[in-house]
């Protein structure tokens, strides 16, 4: 038995001291009423209603069960009419987990302007570079890398790839000598995302050469933004996302190695991920559109 529904029903029968009533309100047949308010009075071992051939009327017992029903009734459509709003308006916190080392090249504006266009979400964002549980986190949606999800049930959209190339400062290059070819690069001091299954062996293609080369970490980091600094500091060479190290080169900061060969495989796929595709609530629809539109409008 729905508890709930009978309840509901039996506060109908009581009003409309009528089992016909109630029924035609309800929209269900009379015999759907009279087994729900039975089946009441079997789960409740008392008679709700004396009834005649002319007339309903609740017993000493039903009246007291009818104040009760309608205090319990009244509090669930207080729950679901606040749920249903709070799911509709924007407004709120919007818990957002993120790469960091994507974050901190490219979300800020991203989040400037979706807080411009809704004012009322404050958004509590968390940076990682390890996979992650949405769910379990307890995070709203992700704007993440590949390799950080954790879930096979998320709803994944694919916002951009990231192309990675080997790069290191001037400065280490004078010292260790500037690689020519990839396999130059087994001699130098590799700083290796650690997050990364192939951080010891990395494929480099140039036109129809393929080259395996075997890189040894002197230095390891979760973190792209570690690995950046890393290489600014000359303490070696680093494979890291082009738009992270993109202004390093044209100031001379960085140099890119090897070209024109590039890393086989080596790009990373960026996703916006959230939990499910049904009865995702406005605060989460709003930002899953509008990260997308800035992507799309950026790409």
């Amino acid at each position: 038995m729905d508890l709930i529904h009978a309840m509901r029903v039996f506060t109908r029968v009581a009003e409309a001291e009528s089992f016909t009533r109630a029924a035609q309100q309800l929209d269900v047949s009379v015999p759907v009423v009279t087994r729900s308010i039975a089946s009441l009075e079997s789960h409740l071992d008392i008679r709700l209603f004396n009834r005649t051939t002319r007339r309903v009327a609740l017993t000493d017992a039903g009246q007291s069960y009818l104040e009760g029903c309608r205090a319990v009734l009244d509090q669930i459509d207080d729950i679901e009419t606040s749920v249903a709003r709070a799911s509709s308006e924007t407004r709120g916190a919007l818990r957002v987990v993120s790469s960091a080392g994507f974050a901190l090249m490219r979300l800020a504006p991203v989040f400037a302007s979706y807080r411009e266009r809704f004012p009322g979400i404050a958004l509590q964002v968390t940076l990682m570079d390890r996979p992650v549980d949405l769910v379990d986190e307890g995070y709203d949606v992700g704007i993440v890398a590949d390799h950080m999800v954790k879930s096979e049930t998320l709803v994944m959209r694919a916002l951009d790839t990231l192309t990675r190339i080997p790069v290191a400062a001037p400065a280490y290059l004078a010292r260790a000598g500037i690689p020519r070819e990839p396999r130059d690069l087994e001699a130098h001091a590799f700083l290796a995302p650690s997050n990364d299954m192939r951080s010891h062996l990395w494929q480099f293609v140039d036109g129809d050469t393929a080259s395996r080369v075997h890189l040894t970490p002197v230095f390891s980091s979760n973190s792209p933004m570690m690995l950046h600094g890393a290489a600014l500091e000359g303490m070696g060479f680093s494979i890291l996302p082009q738009a992270l190290v993109e202004h390093d080169l044209k100031s001379g900061k960085l140099q890119r190695l090897v070209a024109p060969a590039i890393v086989n495989d080596g790009d990373v796929s960026l996703f916006l991920v959230y939990p499910s595709r049904r009865f995702v609530n406005r605060r989460v629809r709003t930002f899953i559109d509008h990260v997308a539109e800035m992507f799309r409008q950026n790409a």
